[in-house]
């Protein structure tokens, strides 16, 4: 498979010479390793890791075809808030998710929309809550006073994502977890998606 350091690179929208003074190495340094002409050291990769907010195995391209039983299926609808999450295609690879775009990001840097790039999945952490089962999101008149729901924000911010995802309660016109957070109703589908309880 082919290694993803341009693509992770492009989906955080930054130019090989700012992510290289972030990585503190060379523009050419950079440019060799998007090019396959170099590889990066083990501290290196996990610092491309940092940066960019994905894991060393999508960028290595790495998927081990005889564990594709433990792949899990992303319907489209879920994708929006995924956003810079790796996902695999038996067509076209690892690629990342660009919710605003609503788009993925192959290796070589091009793109493919949501609803062209046909059967994506995911390959679950054997310690993930299976809270958001990954069935389609709920309705927003689905959503009904008194109801627990799993919650997945959209956002750009992947440390403010894993903060506010998890379990809350649907109140009269919001919902609220456990530590005080809330999402208004009004912004269902731009701010965050429901799922049912499981």
């Amino acid at each position: 498979m082919p290694r993803q350091f341009k693509a992770a690179r492009k989906l955080n929208h930054l130019k090989v010479t700012e992510a290289a003074q972030r990585l503190q190495v060379s523009q050419p340094t950079l440019s060799a390793w998007e090019g396959e002409r170099k590889s990066p050291n083990i501290d290196n990769l996990e610092k491309m890791s940092d940066l960019y907010s994905v894991t060393t195995d999508f960028l290595l391209g790495r998927v081990d075809p005889s564990q594709h039983d433990e792949l899990v299926p992303v319907p489209s609808a879920v994708l929006r808030v995924m956003n810079g999450k790796p996902v695999w295609s038996e067509k076209f690879g690892w690629m990342l998710v660009c919710s605003e775009g609503g788009k993925l990001i192959c290796s070589n840097g091009s793109t493919i929309s949501f609803s062209d790039a046909g059967d994506v999945f995911i390959k679950p952490l054997p310690c993930a809550d299976a809270g958001a089962s990954l069935t389609a999101p709920l309705v927003r008149n689905e959503l009904v006073q008194g109801m627990k729901i799993w919650v997945e924000p959209i956002s750009k911010d992947a440390n403010l994502r894993e903060e506010l995802r998890g379990w809350y309660l649907i109140r009269d016109g919001f919902i609220e977890n456990d530590a005080g957070n809330r999402f208004m109703i009004d912004t269902y589908g731009a701010n965050w998606l429901a799922f049912e309880k499981n």
